[in-house]
């Protein structure tokens, strides 16, 4: 009689293979328990491990297209954490930049309390489109329209060194931005480095 380690196997009349004897005299052999395979003899551990390793390989599969599914829909959703600004050009005190039918002064006034003065020449509807247009600004989009951040080269945000750009129509501090202030001919803008 053929043996496996230390258990005998025996042939069985009913299921017609070589089963695990058991140390139960009354118990009948089960199919499951040992079933001719290809291999050779086929017991219920194996199926059971067969079995544990088809659910870990289903399981590894699902979590690999998870993941891939996730990673791409994160990248079309992820927006931009840096503003998209250009970098402004730097003008001489006097100058006269751009080309149109309308024009208008420009006075900057930077945190040391220097002045630059420049005439702008422009077809532009608004102030900050024709800032914006020419390159003597740049910034990013607000809930209340451009936020300025450079003049003339020279920065500022809030949050960081506690100056910001005042708008003013000629010397009165402007009770809308630059990007909902239309255009007036012969009218001088300025913007101020201030502080809170």
């Amino acid at each position: 009689m053929p043996q496996t380690g230390n258990v005998p196997l025996e042939r069985s009349e009913k299921v017609g293979c070589l089963c695990v004897k058991s140390k139960d005299p009354n118990s009948k052999p089960l199919p499951w328990a040992a079933a001719p395979t290809r291999r050779g003899i086929f017991f219920e551990g194996e199926y059971t491990m067969k079995q544990n390793s088809r659910k870990s390989l289903l399981s590894f599969f699902l979590c690999v297209v998870l993941i891939a599914a996730l990673a791409l829909s994160m990248t079309g959703c992820k927006e931009s954490e840096e503003p998209q600004t250009t970098e402004p050009a730097t003008f001489q005190n006097g100058a006269t930049i751009g080309e149109g039918a309308t024009e208008f002064s420009l006075v900057v006034v930077g945190k040391d309390g220097s002045e630059t003065s420049c005439t702008v020449r422009t077809d532009k509807e608004t102030v900050s489109d024709a800032l914006l247009d020419l390159g003597i600004v740049s910034g990013e989009d607000s809930q209340y329209g451009l936020m300025i951040l450079t003049v003339n080269g020279e920065y500022h945000r809030y949050e960081e060194d506690q100056y910001y750009w005042a708008f003013y129509i000629g010397e009165e501090y402007a009770i809308t931005g630059v990007s909902g202030t239309a255009i007036e001919a012969g009218v001088t803008y300025r913007l101020v480095a201030e502080s809170a």
